[in-house]
């Protein structure tokens, strides 16, 4: 008996014909899909929903068409051999095998159904990879006009803050919604790039004792407003926080989020009920993003102002607090009684709050430097404002300084992978990345930031510093600094001096490069910091040196030295003296290491090199393990270089390249600086072996 070919049985099992009508049957259905949907207004998800189940129905058809026939008697297995009666009539087409076939028109219209169903579900967020607990509240529009700006930013930031403190939500950051602000952009659009389900936006209208505001929560995924309500009211500072509130509730009930006691007891706080009093706040908090030491003395000012009309407002102390403490970290003033009395207040009035434990965080970060407990108290601030991406920041920064790079990394990127328009984020990751010298991650993660903040040009002197870090790519350097038309921070023109002396090397062209005012007069911004190595003026005297211009080197480095010893602020009386005499943020290091260049410039090696030992005894890593200890080190890495101490160098220079920081091979290939150590076998190991 012959076998039937595997041909003979697909025919016979009418598999080909199933797939020749499935195929029909399905191109149909998407056909009048295409058209029905945009008429209905329904979700594009829906058509492509559509096309996915029924490319996944395609070999189930086939499979179901294979192994079943549909007969006369019933349903049966295609393999079971046919009856006489049914051998005799095989011929004969039954009313269930009529051109289509009965079984291919049940398996083509259950999957039709199937298609439809699931189309229908893709259009849930959850389904769609969007969770609809991360929200995004896109910048309010100003419908009074540019005076009304500040105030609509205002009523922004209390309502983000709201949200982020109800547990069952996720908020994305200011940062990364800002740049959403006059965009064309769709809702889907918005929602896909944030990474978000819920999309909240409106618009704020001031009006002569009145306020109105209009609200509307939609669907990242379908479209679909979920809540809209428009609030129009006296205003009053009561009502304008009643109305946050109210809407924060709706949020919440409409995404069915469900509100702990401790959430309802934030909603139902009036932080005060002085309008003229949160105005200045709002004005304030403005001020202190600006971060630069004239914005926060002038935050300080109206917050002081907003205080003495409410001393009970608890956020004004909270963020009077954080200001004075970065004035101190700032190197603006050392007394830190008013940063610690402002704390004091903030905790006095709302003790175990969010408010107090960020009082506290800030305190004990920029006005102390107890980095541990600060990460403490901020840790209870996330706790309680879990929401907050920027909160989740703060304590990856302060974990970095601690030296736990790992932790510090695996929280750097969980800000990220949470808020992928967040540029500051990507900043901090390029920054880590550079620390560890891995370089191509953080390349990526600075274009990225470039990418997101065209406007922030101080990551070219990250990129130059790539550049010539990865690769001494000294050419690529000298066309990043061509790009960068108007330098005004301080610390970035120290990076593009580093650039120039690199690729120019014993070039005079490197003194020549002009330096902008605002740059050179940032003088207690880099008397903290020194990174890489210290104030522009500092990088053209060591230029001068070692092009052989003494009394230029000489004039420059005298004229630093007074400078910012004058620039020191002179303690208060009563003053809260910094405990055990520590150096807090480096600044006393920073001054010594200008005492020790001035020296140097004067010939005086044996009393640059002593108090240059003072510096790094005063503060390095162990201080702080981020990066400011590091540079204080290379410095007197450098300045035992330059003095003669070649063994005390090579010391420094072991410890810095096996541990995060700035130092590189390349530089030490490029830089002349490092000619006085050329000659030594251990050197050349390292510039040869690396």
């Amino acid at each position: 008996m012959n076998r039937p070919s595997f041909l003979d049985e697909l025919k016979r099992r009418k598999v080909v014909r199933v797939a020749i009508v499935y195929g029909a049957v399905a191109w149909a259905v998407l056909q009048v899909a295409d058209i029905v949907l945009p008429a209905l207004a329904l979700p594009e998800t829906i058509l492509t929903g559509l096309v996915v189940v029924l490319a996944l129905g395609f070999p189930v058809a086939l499979g179901l068409a294979w192994a079943f026939d549909v007969t006369p008697e019933g349903v049966r297995r295609a393999d079971q051999p046919a009856t006489s009666d049914e051998a005799g009539t095989a011929d004969a087409p039954t009313p269930a095998h009529q051109w289509v076939g009965g079984r291919t028109l049940v398996v083509a219209g259950a999957l039709v159904v199937i298609a439809y169903i699931a189309g229908r579900v893709t259009v849930r967020p959850g389904d769609a990879g969007l969770d609809r607990m991360a929200v995004a509240v896109l910048p309010f529009e100003a419908r009074g006009g540019v005076d009304d700006v500040g105030f609509v930013a205002g009523v922004h930031d209390d309502i983000l803050t709201q949200l982020s403190r109800i547990d069952a939500l996720r908020v994305t950051s200011r940062t990364s919604v800002e740049a959403y602000r006059e965009t064309t952009k769709n809702v889907r659009e918005i929602a896909a790039e944030l990474g978000v389900g819920s999309i909240l936006e409106g618009g704020v209208q001031r009006a002569p004792g009145r306020v109105r505001i209009n609200m509307q929560l939609i669907d990242g995924a379908t479209d679909e407003h979920l809540w809209a309500e428009t609030f129009d009211r006296e205003l009053t500072a009561e009502n304008i926080f009643a109305i946050q509130s109210e809407i924060a509730r709706a949020v919440a009930q409409a995404l069915e989020a469900t509100l702990t006691a401790d959430d309802e007891a934030d909603l139902a706080a009036v932080p005060t009920r002085d309008l003229e009093a949160l105005d200045l706040y709002h004005r304030a908090r403005q001020l202190i993003d600006d971060l630069r030491s004239a914005t926060n003395l002038e935050a300080v000012r109206v917050l002081e102002q907003a205080l003495a009309r409410d001393p009970g407002f608890v956020a004004a102390w909270r963020e009077l607090t954080r200001a004075r403490s970065w004035l101190i970290r700032q190197g603006e003033e050392s007394d830190t009684l008013p940063s610690r009395q402002a704390m004091e207040r903030t905790v006095g009035l709302a003790p175990g709050s969010v408010d107090a434990a960020l009082a506290e965080g800030y305190y004990l970060y920029y006005a102390r430097g107890d980095y541990r407990a600060a990460l403490a108290a901020f840790r209870r601030a996330a706790a309680g404002q879990s929401g907050d991406a920027d909160l989740s920041f703060a304590v990856a920064n302060v974990v970095r300084r601690l030296g736990a790079w790992d932790e510090a990394t695996e929280l750097y990127n969980e800000v990220v992978r949470r808020e992928p328009r967040n540029g500051r984020a990507y900043y901090d990751v390029g920054w880590q990345h550079k620390l560890f010298r891995d370089w191509d991650e953080a390349e990526a993660a600075y274009r990225r930031f470039q990418e997101l903040m065209p406007e922030e040009d101080v990551v070219v002197a990250d990129l130059i510093d790539v550049a010539l870090g990865a690769r001494g790519d000294t050419a690529g350097a000298r066309a990043l600094v061509g790009q960068w038309d108007e330098v005004e921070d301080g610390e970035g023109v120290a990076a593009v001096y580093s650039a120039q002396l690199m690729y120019f090397h014993r070039d005079r062209r490197a003194l020549a490069v002009p330096v902008p005012a605002s740059a050179r007069a940032d003088v207690t911004f880099s008397l903290y910091t020194m990174y890489p190595d210290g104030p522009v003026d500092l990088w053209r005297a060591r230029q001068a040196w070692i092009l052989g211009d003494t009394a230029m080197a000489q004039t420059l480095g005298d004229a630093l030295e007074a400078e910012y010893v004058a620039a020191t602020p002179t303690l208060s009386p009563g003053s809260n003296v910094i405990p055990e005499g520590r150096d807090l943020f480096g600044i006393r290091a920073g001054q010594l290491l200008l005492r020790a260049w001035a020296l140097l410039f004067h010939g005086r090696d044996q009393e640059a090199r002593r108090v240059a030992d003072q510096a790094v005894e005063l503060f390095s890593w162990d201080d702080d393990a981020s990066g400011d200890g590091t540079a204080v080190v290379r410095q007197r890495m450098l300045i035992r270089v330059l003095t003669g101490d070649p063994d005390g160098a090579m010391q420094d220079l072991k410890e810095l390249l096996s541990r995060p920081g700035f130092t590189t091979v390349w530089e030490l290939r490029l830089d002349p600086i490092y000619d006085p150590l050329r000659g030594r076998a251990d050197f050349q190991e390292i510039v040869v072996g690396r």
